[in-house]
């Protein structure tokens, strides 16, 4: 009788550990497609602001958007994400550029089809929860261009 509870044991341990893996890799891609989702609202609505506004003569005047970046919580469904950056374009682009890292794996990098950049060095979203992005379409060296910030509160 105690071999059988023993040789279970055993078993169920072995499972668990073969298990594991996979579960990591699954909690991985969910919050990697969960994060690939808010890039793509946020590419949305800018898309959207350069499309059906006109840029104003003061950035104050400026058509905008605010935008809710959802960061997912670390949980049994999905890994934490170590940041979520608005990063300016490289040198000789307009192009925005968003990166995330999840859960300690490498950077990723999404290039937007169209010009956006932070207003006053890069947005870096840390924490898990709800943050807003004010998007403001300007005039930047003559080409319309998003601009993002945090709205203050």
């Amino acid at each position: 009788m105690t071999v059988r509870v023993v040789i279970a044991a055993v078993l169920a341990t072995a499972l668990v550990a073969a298990a594991l893996p996979a579960v990591d890799a699954g909690r991985e891609r969910a919050s990697d497609t969960h994060l690939r989702g808010e890039v793509d609202e946020l590419e949305r609505s800018a898309a959207a602001l350069l499309e059906r506004e006109e840029t104003a003569w003061t950035e104050s005047n400026a058509p905008q958007r605010t935008v809710t970046v959802r960061i997912p919580e670390r949980g049994w469904w999905r890994a934490g994400v170590d940041f979520l950056a608005i990063r300016a374009p490289p040198d000789g682009s307009a192009r925005g550029r968003v990166t995330y890292k999840v859960d300690g794996r490498r950077e990723r990098v999404c290039t937007l089809d169209l010009a956006m950049r932070p207003r006053n060095g890069p947005i870096d979203i840390r924490r898990a929860g709800e943050h807003d992005l004010r998007l403001r379409l300007v005039r930047d060296d003559g080409n319309r261009t998003v601009v993002v910030d945090r709205p203050r509160v």
